[in-house]
């Protein structure tokens, strides 16, 4: 599916088809700290993606290359949501699942972050690379009304490869997105 998909990047915008098609999450390691993370479109830049622990790019950027930046704020946000994430992450996943947190600025008004998880399954006699890649998109967009908008968008992708005498070699996978606004103002307590 990936090269099919870098192949068509030749001949239409690459902008446009990564919006389009949700890849399998890839799996990177943070040199600078030893750590696994999740590469996916939300975190990178040309070929490289940057990890949310060190806040470098794997593999380094081209010195040309301008990098992008969570502004301090989000980059805060981003190492909280990270510690917090990889703990529910290893109570619901397992201690075997890496996970990535990444938040980013959206035109200056508005930021968003994007929440990634894969799962393994071991392979045992008739199935092998059964993967979940699970990523929830959040953006919050205050409006001149004062109302703030909340949106979510959740995928999920799921693949199996089943290997029987009876159904052969067969490679399945399924995609499920949802998307889901609310709007409303934030109260504080005065």
């Amino acid at each position: 599916l990936e090269k099919n998909v870098f192949f068509l990047s030749n001949f239409v915008d690459q902008d446009d088809l990564m919006a389009r098609v949700d890849l399998p999450l890839g799996v990177a390691t943070d040199t600078k700290v030893n750590q696994q993370f999740l590469t996916c479109d939300y975190n990178r830049d040309e070929d490289s993606f940057r990890s949310p622990f060190s806040n470098e790019y794997f593999p380094p950027l081209e010195e040309e290359d301008e990098p992008t930046f969570p502004p301090a704020h989000l980059r805060a946000l981003e190492k909280f949501a990270n510690e917090m994430f990889g703990y529910y992450v290893r109570l619901y996943y397992g201690k075997t699942a890496p996970c990535s947190v990444y938040c980013f600025d959206i035109d200056g008004t508005a930021f968003g972050s994007c929440w990634v998880v894969k799962k393994t399954l071991d392979d045992d006699d008739t199935l092998s690379g059964c993967v979940w890649d699970c990523k929830h998109i959040f953006e919050v967009r205050p409006g001149a009304d004062g109302n703030t908008v909340y949106k979510l968008q959740t995928n999920v992708l799921v693949s199996v490869n089943v290997a029987s005498s009876s159904t052969g070699n067969m490679e399945t996978r399924a995609h499920s997105q949802q998307t889901h606004s609310v709007s409303g103002v934030a109260k504080t307590d005065a």
